[in-house]
């Protein structure tokens, strides 16, 4: 409670400063949707004030000076705000990019927490911070749109979205493959998420292929080593957690408008899986 609490008061900081700059510059539409985010994480504050006091006597300031930034999210977030090439586009993309990461992390809490409030909690915060991604996603396609037409494509752009599609492809036989393992130690319940899994990721890049020449392509495979569930499981979540990082690159430097859609599908396709992978590493077996 206390990391959730540290969390989302660094959140609505960050926020809240993206506010200013954006009303400074007389972008007085993003300044007022980085203020509702900030008010919402205020709201998410007090809500996780009252739900420790359910559980725990502690006051939330003793464990909330260990909480730190991931270092690459507190990058990103340093180099934006004192950037100045900031621009509404990349103020966005830090804000959807925070607000998945949050989910991935109330997903893991969820997941693991023995006590009903905390789960119940978690569970509550991590539908809010979808809600909050999808809400700066369109916010960040307005943006885009608007600076696209000072910006020409790149060829950048193309090679990255082909590097996460290429990824994706490894993802789901990788998956697959786990699927199977989980299968044969007898954990039917893990072995049927992470089939769930490779068969979104296999359609979407089925999908992709088709649309972009009508050749079903194939990737290579890694020799899957793991035997244990939870060294299987830790594998998938790490492959997912690859697959994200490239979609959310390709949707950081987007080239046309069919390419930031198609990486803005896969980061959030990427997203669900993580946290199915997370509930699943972080509860018991079956």
């Amino acid at each position: 409670m206390s990391l959730a609490a540290a969390m989302e008061r660094e959140a609505g900081q960050r926020y809240a400063v993206l506010a200013v700059e954006m009303r400074r510059r007389g972008d007085f539409g993003l300044a007022a949707t980085f203020e509702t985010m900030l008010e919402e994480e205020r709201d998410h504050l007090t809500a996780i004030e009252r739900w420790s006091k359910e559980v725990a006597p502690l006051p939330l300031s003793r464990a909330s000076d260990i909480w730190e930034l991931p270092a690459e999210i507190a990058r990103s977030w340093d180099e934006l705000v004192v950037s100045a090439a900031l621009t509404p586009y990349k103020a966005l993309s830090v804000a959807v990019q925070n607000e998945e990461r949050g989910f991935a992390f109330y997903s893991y809490i969820a997941a693991h927490a023995e006590d009903d409030t905390v789960r119940g909690a978690a569970e509550q915060l991590a539908r809010e911070e979808l809600r909050h991604a999808a809400l700066l996603r369109r916010e960040r396609r307005r943006a885009w749109r608007r600076e696209r037409e000072a910006r020409p494509a790149t060829g950048l752009a193309s090679d990255l979205l082909d590097r996460a599609h290429q990824l994706e492809r490894q993802a789901a036989a990788l998956h697959r493959a786990i699927s199977a393992r989980l299968s044969d130690l007898g954990d039917a319940a893990d072995a049927a998420a992470l089939l769930s899994a490779a068969r979104e990721e296999r359609s979407a890049a089925a999908a992709l292929d088709f649309a972009a020449d009508n050749t079903p392509k194939k990737s290579p495979m890694r020799k899957l080593n793991e035997q244990s569930r939870i060294d299987l499981l830790r594998t998938a979540l790490a492959e997912a957690e690859r697959v994200y990082d490239a979609y959310a690159d390709a949707v950081d430097h987007p080239g046309t408008e069919a390419d930031l859609l198609a990486a803005q599908d896969g980061s959030a396709r990427a997203v669900r899986h993580l946290g199915i992978i997370a509930q699943r590493l972080y509860a018991p077996a079956g």
